[in-house]
């Protein structure tokens, strides 16, 4: 006795075989990297870049502002002045020109000159507009790196991604009326590798299956609704095996009704 189960109940291949009552209803699914660690690390390189800038940028100002302060202040005979030696007096710089973009402001060394209190007043409003666009840019940066629009996340985020299916199947057929670049596979495990391998953006394929690997492999993730609904049945051939069939019709009928529970034969 020869037939098969689990099959995509089609047209087209109801003119090749015979299929049995549906008995299950599915539909395809994507499924793409599980990449929640890979998040928390791009979150964190993010931080960190956003950072690097910021204090690159406070250094460059600071470095400019210290040794303008220094050349116009330096005096040795007033003690909040800075130091005529550039060695000392513009490590002295450097301190106000920190304390002073803070706003702690010490008061051990300050400008005494008109010129000097100028740079201080821009330094001060400098650092104002510094921290206020050091904290806008690290929000900005966290929120679209947490809404990430690169990610697949459903069936409309697979236009213009690599999309891996498996030859024949009702997978290649649908996305061929979709915008992505499908990539063909030759089975199941040519399919998932494709994925883990980094071949392809997702996978497009029956949601059962898919399922199963979501729930016993971490590194793969089913994302978005089912689509695309379908339904199972049990395929024979179109001669030969008609009372089989029929036994078969009947008890799915019988388990349907019964939920899920076959009646006796």
């Amino acid at each position: 006795m020869k037939f098969r189960t689990g099959i995509t109940i089609t047209a087209e291949r109801e003119r090749r075989v015979d299929f049995s009552q549906p008995f299950f209803d599915s539909g395809l699914a994507i499924a793409v990297r599980n990449e929640t660690s890979a998040g928390h690390t791009d979150t964190f390189i993010t931080i960190m870049k956003v950072i690097s800038y910021s204090v690159i940028l406070f250094f460059i100002g600071l470095t400019g502002v210290a040794h303008l302060i220094w050349f116009i202040e330096k005096n040795d005979s007033k003690p909040k002045s800075f130091n005529t030696r550039y060695a000392k007096g513009i490590w002295e710089a450097y301190w106000w020109a920190v304390v002073t973009m803070t706003t702690v402001g010490y008061g051990d060394k300050c400008p005494q000159k008109l010129k000097g209190r100028f740079v201080a007043s821009i330094w001060m409003f400098i650092g104002i507009i510094w921290f206020a666009g050091f904290t806008a840019t690290l929000t900005s940066s966290l929120t679209v790196s947490k809404i990430d629009p690169g990610k697949i996340k459903n069936l409309t985020d697979i236009n213009n991604k690599y999309v891996a299916v498996i030859r024949d199947t009702t997978s290649e057929q649908y996305l061929r009326f979709h915008n992505a670049k499908m990539v063909l596979a030759d089975n199941l495990d040519d399919l998932i590798g494709n994925l883990k391998n980094m071949n392809v953006d997702a996978i497009v394929y029956d949601a059962p299956t898919l399922m199963y690997i979501d729930k016993n492999d971490p590194s793969v993730k089913v994302v978005g609704e089912m689509f695309d609904k379908q339904k199972y049945g049990i395929v024979f051939p179109q001669e030969g095996l008609e009372f089989y069939k029929e036994l078969f019709n009947i008890a799915i009928i019988d388990m349907q009704r019964n939920g899920g529970v076959p009646a006796n034969l």
